[in-house]
């Protein structure tokens, strides 16, 4: 990877970097007239990462860089996306772990009953509208929150022990909600949002809520301030920046493309002075008249929160200590960018759901 002004990656990949390798590479660095370079911790380090030791050999290459008249510059995650700060964001923290939506929607065909089973979750708004003429009646609602209940996923039979009688058992695991309803004559559209835990993002499973400020100040904490109790004095000198990595407010990749937090009911109230559950199908279909605008104030509370709470708050940090905020950054909108000092690549993420179909 080539920064375009000059800067070379500078990659710690294990603990067998030795001191004297660090500053063979810095050296070679600077005869080949390379102006200076990113460390940046990556997939098999062996080092503790954000430890003593970890911060020597950063110091290492922190000293190498000012012996030979380079640039070093910090990367703020263990591999990446930033945020989580190696896990220590979330460790303890369970209220700062990224929740994303997952949306079940059925049409039934007028035989009266639907049995649907759901993930685990927070059930966010769970309703039936009646479907005359091939149009959804949306201001009909039929509550079915009270029709939801508990199951278990898992049917274990199992034989063990040590005589017959105890022998034979059955277990059950994976909880997950279930909804059975018997539905008046006609045709129906259920919807059931479930707020749930993501699990399957990336190195660490989950991810951070970037929509919560508390978890970028604990990612602040436990990531910028430990650099600065090492390096502050070298702050706006050798040391001229740090990067953030692909932070977006939505975890892509775990299949959820539509931002969510457990903040953003209320942050979308604030803003708007109306509610976002009762019109979440918006996100999905034409709704109604407000279409638009729901859709609309739905992503702008997104992006200006993710932005507020997020890179407003590490740029500010940065400019109090007198570096400047690099990065990677997937946008929503490129004026989100003017709270970065160095953007060095885009990725534009499309907003599927803004305009009305």
């Amino acid at each position: 990877m080539d920064i375009n002004f000059g800067l070379k990656p500078f990659w710690f990949w294990n603990g067998e970097m030795k001191d004297d390798e660090i500053i063979r590479q810095i050296k070679e660095m600077h005869e080949k007239g390379i102006g200076g370079f990113l460390i940046h911790p990556r997939q098999g380090l062996t080092v503790p990462y954000l430890s003593k030791q970890w911060f020597d050999k950063v110091g290492v290459a922190v000293e190498g860089a000012k012996k030979y008249g380079l640039e070093a510059w910090l990367y703020d995650e263990y591999p990446y996306p930033s945020g989580i700060g190696g896990g220590e964001v979330i460790s303890g923290h369970p209220e700062f772990e990224a929740k994303a939506i997952e949306v079940k929607k059925v049409d039934t065909d007028g035989s009266g009953e639907i049995d649907l089973e759901l993930p685990w979750g927070v059930v966010l708004i769970a309703a039936a509208y009646p479907v005359e003429d091939g149009n959804v009646q949306w201001e009909k609602k039929v509550d079915l929150s009270d029709h939801i209940g508990i199951c278990h996923r898992e049917k274990i039979y199992q034989e063990s022990g040590l005589t017959y009688y105890n022998s034979k058992r059955f277990f059950t695991g994976e909880l997950a909600r279930g909804l059975h309803w018997k539905s008046p004559r006609g045709k129906w559209r259920v919807y059931v949002f479930l707020e749930v835990k993501v699990d399957r993002f990336k190195y660490y499973g989950t991810f951070i809520d970037p929509l919560n400020p508390a978890a970028t100040d604990r990612f602040i904490l436990s990531t910028h301030e430990k650099y600065k109790q090492y390096f502050g004095h070298e702050f706006g000198k050798t040391i001229k920046g740090i990067f953030c990595d692909e932070t977006a407010p939505f975890t892509s990749g775990f299949g959820a493309d539509m931002p969510w937090s457990p903040l953003l009911p209320k942050m979308f109230r604030e803003r708007t002075g109306y509610d976002l559950i009762e019109r979440l199908p918006a996100l999905l279909e034409p709704m109604g008249e407000d279409t638009n605008r729901v859709r609309y104030d739905f992503w702008n509370t997104v992006v200006s929160a993710f932005v507020e709470n997020f890179d407003m708050r590490i740029h500010e940090w940065c400019r109090k200590n007198n570096i400047l905020y690099i990065g990677e950054k997937p946008i929503l909108r490129s004026s989100q960018l003017k709270h970065m000092d160095i953007p060095l690549s885009l990725i534009h993420i499309s907003e599927p759901t803004r305009q009305a179909e």
